[in-house]
């Protein structure tokens, strides 16, 4: 059913080229009501359960989501200063429910369906429950005022003028992460464990899922680096001395797990950690299968630079 009414909805009502957005896009909702208040992550909080409010535009990174499309046609929003979902609280249906940021967990819960207005304004329907829409409590315009979702009426309150401000260079989804070191030396977890704490080295290119990473959004523009087993890429004990080990750990939405990445020129990149400022290195530049993977500062070698495709 939840697939059904998308694929309906989308053919009879609101064709593809009038949803003025596109996967990977960051963009920022104005709402009908005041152009010049936009949704906002309350004081650019990173925290699981933050609240989604209407604010005044400022232009900061609380105000900014990335669109993800689901693989069902429905898309989300990841808030650009958390990396967190928007969400409806609890899963719940009714009248004035709440909408926060919440993590990435593929629910209907932070699925929505585009609806293009004639007026050039966008609405947003609940992809699990389809008579509620986003809506800014009240018609309100005053700051802090809540976000919610509402039965579908029509008004300005439900009604989003989209701006596009940028694009991140990876769409979310299943990569593999190459060395610069040498000829298919690949990012790999340490003998395809699945325990925290264990290490990340690179390995010889292979049919295996040790070397399969999921790119997901993480806090300001970075990515966090998804194991095969659901684990983080992450900064030991979010160590700042250079030689620090990278392991997988648990996700948790801590800079030890979040990573930016940079062009580093001829096709390659640096990741770098935002816990320490340092990039993801080969211990000393080794193409030994099983050599360590650490934290470097960028001496602009080969150990630092990456190929992600």
């Amino acid at each position: 059913m939840f697939t059904n009414f998308f694929d309906i909805y989308l053919k009879n009502t609101c064709p593809k080229d009038s949803i003025p957005f596109e996967e990977a896009d960051i963009i920022v909702l104005h709402s009908a009501l005041d152009y010049g208040k936009a949704l906002d992550i309350n004081m650019r909080k990173r925290d699981n359960r933050a609240n989604l409010d209407l604010w005044h535009v400022n232009g900061t990174s609380a105000q900014k989501f990335i669109v993800v499309k689901n693989t069902n046609g429905t898309y989300s929003f990841a808030a650009y200063c958390s990396g967190r979902y928007l969400d409806v609280e609890n899963g719940v249906y009714q009248r004035g429910q709440n909408v926060r940021q919440y993590d990435a967990n593929g629910t209907g819960s932070q699925s929505w369906v585009p609806v293009a207005n004639s007026d050039g304004s966008v609405s947003f329907r609940c992809a699990m429950d389809s008579k509620y829409m986003l809506d800014v409590r009240g018609g309100s315009t005053a700051d802090n005022t809540n976000i919610q979702i509402w039965t579908d009426n029509g008004k300005p309150s439900q009604k989003f003028k989209v701006e596009v401000v940028g694009k991140v260079p990876y769409k979310t989804g299943k990569y593999h992460i190459k060395s610069a070191v040498g000829s298919d030396m690949m990012l790999d977890v340490n003998k395809t464990s699945t325990a925290d704490g264990t290490e990340i080295v690179i390995y010889s290119k292979g049919n295996t899922p040790s070397q399969e990473f999921r790119l997901m959004y993480g806090a300001e523009g970075s990515y966090r680096l998804i194991t095969f087993c659901g684990k983080a890429v992450d900064v030991k004990n979010a160590g700042a001395e250079e030689t620090t080990k990278i392991q997988q750990h648990t996700a948790n939405y801590t800079k030890a797990q979040n990573w930016f990445i940079k062009d580093a020129g001829d096709d390659t990149v640096n990741l770098v950690s935002e816990a320490n400022g340092l990039c993801m290195d080969v211990d000393n530049a080794k193409t030994a299968d099983g050599t360590d993977v650490w934290c470097y500062r960028n001496d602009n070698t080969k150990a630092v630079k990456w190929i992600i495709y």
